[in-house]
């Protein structure tokens, strides 16, 4: 085997980084002990997996009977906000858009 000089290596290894793009999804199903109802838990689980490089998608957090439902309590639109014109959205609409 040839022997390389540290700087031909050094620029193959620069050459394979930047032409390597490999990207990875790992599904994983949250663990039998998972308490979906306890707010704390699903934010540090968040937070914790984050710092790992790793991101939570999925149902982490559902309200525990007899809550307020996130709706309710924050007044928000029957109507999807993609169904609302823009006037109704921004009543004081700027100058330049008249």
């Amino acid at each position: 085997m040839p022997s390389r000089s540290p700087s031909t290596t050094l620029k193959a290894n620069r050459y394979l980084s930047s032409c390597t793009t490999a990207s990875r999804v790992v599904l994983r199903k949250l663990g039998a002990s998972y308490d979906p109802t306890d707010a704390a838990a699903a934010y540090n689980f968040i937070e914790g997996k984050l710092k790992q490089n790793e991101y939570v998608t999925g149902l982490i957090h559902i309200m525990k009977p007899g809550g307020t439902e996130f709706h309710a309590g924050n007044n928000t639109s029957a109507v999807p906000l993609n169904r609302i014109p823009y006037e109704k959205l921004s009543p004081a609409a700027p100058p330049w858009r008249n």
